[in-house]
């Protein structure tokens, strides 16, 4: 019998190809930031969509030379401080969207001045009506708990919509090939790496730039799925020996 994340899994071509052809959607949030100058950038999530973000602060830095910020929600709903934003370009990231800490950091980071954006799977959730620019990223309906095209499905509405904003053609087009490439990627033989994981006692995913959100996701997925041990480093990080913080 087949998993329901097995099936969200084998959705994800097609919930990215749906997502990309929402252009207009793109266009728009794109044109209402174009030309606004940002002091700097803030990311908000948590869990997976936190390594969305983490994924997303290297397109905002490498692509739109933002300094870029992650918040720690915690500051708002648990210390009841309030941040200085003025001047920012905040990004939230949700699949739910009604996570309390996410939509009272989107408010507070309005509040104090902020141009807000929501990247949600669910374009009606409180985390959306929270921000002034919602991006939905339109996977459908996930019912396995440990999300899978919803995070695809973010990654890919951080890298066009970033791709947009800064004018990067080759982003763009890179971008478009993704409903095939995952399709592909699919279908390649995954037995050799699930068999070793089988008899694993831990496992290490180990990425830099770009990868370290993904790496930080694979070893969640790890552990959300097969109880298994798991951490995700950066190259730097595996190099200096925390190991020992998985055992």
């Amino acid at each position: 019998m087949t998993s329901a994340m097995a099936r969200e899994i084998a959705e994800i071509p097609e919930a990215v190809a749906r997502l990309l052809e929402d252009d207009a959607t793109f266009r728009a949030i794109a044109g209402r930031l174009a030309g606004r100058s940002f002091s700097f950038a803030v990311i908000c999530g948590r869990g997976s969509s936190g390594h969305v973000g983490t994924y997303l602060r290297y397109l905002v830095e490498t692509r739109l030379g933002l300094a870029v910020s992650l918040s720690a929600p915690s500051v708002v709903t648990s210390y009841r401080r309030q941040v200085a934003m003025a001047g920012a370009l905040f990004f939230v990231v949700s699949q739910s969207g009604r996570s309390p800490d996410l939509i009272a950091a989107t408010e507070a980071a309005g509040a104090a001045g902020a141009t807000t954006v929501a990247i949600v799977n669910d374009a009606a959730s409180p985390v959306a009506a929270a921000a002034s620019l919602v991006l939905p990223v339109a996977a459908g309906v996930e019912h396995s708990i440990a999300a899978t095209k919803t995070v695809v499905s973010s990654m890919v509405a951080c890298a066009r919509l970033i791709g947009d904003l800064a004018a990067d053609r080759l982003l763009r087009e890179a971008t478009s090939r993704l409903p095939d490439r995952l399709g592909r990627a699919r279908a390649l033989d995954w037995s050799a790496w699930s068999a070793a994981l089988s008899g694993a006692r831990a496992a290490f995913v180990a990425a830099r730039g770009f990868g370290l959100g993904i790496a930080r996701e694979i070893a969640l997925k790890l552990g959300e799925t097969m109880r298994l041990p798991a951490q995700g480093f950066s190259a730097a990080e595996l190099r200096h020996g925390p190991l020992a913080a998985v055992a």
